[in-house]
C-alpha cells in the first residue's frame, strides 16, 4: 500500500506491507521533508500527492507529486522489504 498513512499531512508519502495479505504491521517512508511550494495556487499543498507504484524485475518503483508541482521518482530493491531491512 503506497500513499500518505499518516496521522494528518502530505509528508511522508509511505508504503505499507501486509505480509498475510490484511495485516498492514510494516511501513517505510519512501521519501520525506517535501521543499516548500515555489507556485502557490489553488488546492496546492507542501507534501506529496497521487502515489502510484509497481514491482519490475525484483526492483520496487513508486512515483508521486511533490507539492502538485514535480514529479518525483524512487526505486528500491525488492528484497530490502521482503528481508525486513528499510530500503
Amino acid at each position: 500500500l503506497v500513499g500518505n498513512q499518516i496521522a494528518e499531512g502530505r509528508d511522508p508519502v509511505t508504503i505499507a506491507v501486509a505480509r498475510d495479505g490484511l495485516h498492514f504491521y510494516e511501513h517505510w517512508a519512501v521519501n520525506y521533508g517535501a521543499p516548500e511550494i515555489h507556485f502557490p495556487g489553488q488546492a496546492k499543498c507542501k507534501g506529496f500527492q497521487y502515489p502510484g507504484a509497481m514491482i519490475y524485475e525484483n526492483t520496487f518503483y513508486v512515483s508521486y507529486s511533490i507539492g502538485k508541482e514535480d514529479i518525483g521518482f524512487s526505486k528500491f530493491p525488492i528484497e530490502s522489504i521482503l528481508s525486513g531491512k528499510n530500503p
